[in-house]
């Protein structure tokens, strides 16, 4: 009685559980296969109507990309004349026998340097974002559909230079 039990509740869940499950994978992957034939075929046609300028593309992204390299190269050339001109004046004012003159040549040396350090990164910042605006001016003139590109990206990318 107990193995015609056991048999009885196998053949049940076989029924109920396994089957049915195969069957399910079997229709599922079917309509994978289905959507992802729609979905290239209708890719294709898509892209065919999308209007892709690539040289136009390419030579805003060179100028962008120029822009910015030589932002990175005033900025690094500002940065070095900020430090030479704080090393010179610290330098001096350590020379400075007199307490009074030496600490307020420090301190006028630290400022210098701060205030050349903003006025530095404020200049970086609006040559970088001058850079990325023109490339979005350029790239709207272009008249390119970029649905059918990857290059998602904007100027949060370039926000940490």
């Amino acid at each position: 009685m107990n193995k015609i039990l056991k048999i009885t509740t196998s053949a049940l869940f076989l029924a109920v559980v396994i089957i049915p499950s195969f069957s399910l994978a079997q229709t599922s992957n079917m309509r994978m296969r289905n959507l992802a034939t729609t979905t290239n075929a209708t890719q294709s046609v898509n892209i065919k109507r999308l209007n892709i300028n690539l040289s136009c593309m390419a030579d805003a992204i060179e100028k962008r990309d120029n822009a910015l390299i030589a932002a990175l190269d005033a900025k690094n050339n500002s940065l070095k004349a900020a430090l030479t001109a704080r090393k010179n004046s610290l330098s001096d004012a350590w020379r400075n026998m007199s307490g009074i003159t030496r600490n307020k040549a420090i301190r006028e040396g630290w400022k210098n340097y701060g205030n050349s350090l903003k006025q530095t990164q404020k200049e970086f910042k609006n040559n970088r974002e001058a850079a990325w605006k023109q490339f979005e001016k350029e790239k709207r003139s272009c008249k390119t559909d970029l649905r059918a590109t990857v290059d998602k990206t904007d100027s949060s990318v370039d926000a940490n230079l």
